[in-house]
C-alpha cells in the first residue's frame, strides 16, 4: 500500500473538509506447482487503531486527542472494509501459470469527510495505523469443480500494516473584507465614524494578530483619502473599537505587531470590526477615498 504510508500531506481550515489522495494497494500471488491454477483474491481493513467501527467514518488522531474524519474506498465508490462494515476488496479470478507469479492492484481514495468537525483538528501530524490485526488477506484456490470465490471462504490469516496520516499546518486566511462608506455629509461636519467588518478563518488555537496599512503606509493607522480631483486629501484614522483605540501595523512580525488586534483561532470564520473616524470635513468638496491593507500574522 503506497510503501505502507497514505499521506494526505498538509491540512489547513481550507481543505480541512476536502483533502483526498489516492493509493496502490498491490498484490503479488506465486503458483510453486507445474500446472495451472485460478485463485480469488480478498483484501480486508477495519477501522484502524483508533476507532472500533468504519461507519460513518474512520479517524486519525493527533496532539490532545485532536482528530481527522476521513474514509477509503474503492474504485467503485463503495468504503473499503471488512465484512463487517464497509465492502471487502474481492479481486476477479486469476489465472496464474506453473511456476509463475501474477501481481493485481486496486486504487484506493482516501478523502478527509465534510461535517464531521475537521476543521477543529490541532496543529500536528495526525494517524491512523492499520497494523496486523485491522487487515486480513484471503486466498481462495479454484479446483475442476469449483471457481475459486475468496468472499464465501473463512477469512484468512495473513495480514499487512499501512498507516494514513495527515499534517496539520497552523494557518490563517482573510475570507471577506468589506467596504467602509462614511455617506455623504456637509463641509465642516466633525467626528464621522462608520464600520464593518473583515473575517479571518485560523487553525483551531492558533494566535494570530491583525494589522491595517493606509496606502500612506502609516503604523498608527492614520491613513489619508485622496479626492477624485487629485489635489484634496482628508485625513482619518483606522480604530479597533468605537471609543478611539488606534488600530495599526507597527510590526512586520507576530511578536513585532503591537497595535493590531488578537484573536485565537477555531477553525470558524471569526469577524473583527474596523472602525473609522474623520475628525474633520473642512475640506474641497468631492468624493474621497483610500486603500487599506489587511495582514494577518500568526
Amino acid at each position: 500500500m503506497n510503501s505502507g504510508s497514505i499521506n494526505l500531506g498538509s491540512i489547513t481550515p481550507v481543505n480541512a473538509d476536502t483533502a483526498n489522495i489516492t493509493a496502490l494497494l498491490s498484490y503479488e500471488c506465486e503458483n510453486t506447482s507445474d500446472t495451472v491454477a485460478k485463485v480469488s483474491v480478498c483484501l480486508a481493513a477495519g477501522s484502524g487503531s483508533n476507532e472500533s467501527q468504519i461507519v460513518p467514518a474512520r479517524y486519525m488522531t493527533g496532539p490532545n486527542s485532536s482528530r481527522l474524519a476521513f474514509n477509503m474506498t474503492l474504485s467503485d465508490g463503495e468504503i473499503w472494509g471488512d465484512r463487517n462494515f464497509g465492502k471487502e476488496y474481492k479481486s476477479s479470478v486469476l489465472t496464474i501459470a506453473g511456476n509463475s507469479k501474477i501481481q493485481g492492484s486496486e486504487v484506493i481514495n482516501t478523502s478527509l469527510l465534510s461535517g464531521k468537525g475537521n476543521v477543529n483538528a490541532l496543529q500536528g501530524v495526525h494517524a491512523n495505523n492499520f497494523d496486523g490485526i485491522h487487515t486480513t488477506l484471503t486466498v481462495d484456490i479454484g479446483t475442476d469443480l469449483q471457481v475459486p470465490d475468496c468472499a464465501t471462504v473463512d477469512q484468512g490469516s495473513t495480514q499487512f500494516t499501512f498507516t494514513v496520516q495527515a499534517t496539520v499546518l497552523s494557518s490563517c486566511l482573510i475570507n471577506a473584507t468589506s467596504d467602509i462608506n462614511l455617506g455623504i455629509h456637509s463641509a465642516g461636519a466633525t467626528n464621522i465614524t462608520s464600520n464593518n467588518n473583515i473575517a479571518v478563518t485560523c487553525t483551531n488555537a492558533t494566535s494570530y494578530k491583525i494589522g491595517l496599512t493606509p496606502s500612506n503606509d502609516n503604523t498608527t493607522g492614520k491613513g489619508i483619502m485622496a479626492g477624485t480631483n487629485g489635489k484634496s486629501t482628508l485625513p482619518y484614522q483606522l480604530q479597533s473599537d468605537a471609543s478611539g483605540t488606534e488600530w495599526g501595523n507597527n510590526g512586520n512580525t507576530y511578536a513585532a505587531l503591537t497595535n493590531g488586534v488578537t484573536g485565537t483561532g477555531d477553525g470558524a470564520a471569526k469577524a473583527h470590526t474596523v472602525y473609522v473616524t474623520v475628525p474633520n470635513t473642512d475640506v474641497t468638496p468631492d468624493s474621497y477615498s483610500d486603500r487599506v491593507t489587511v495582514t494577518v500574522y500568526y
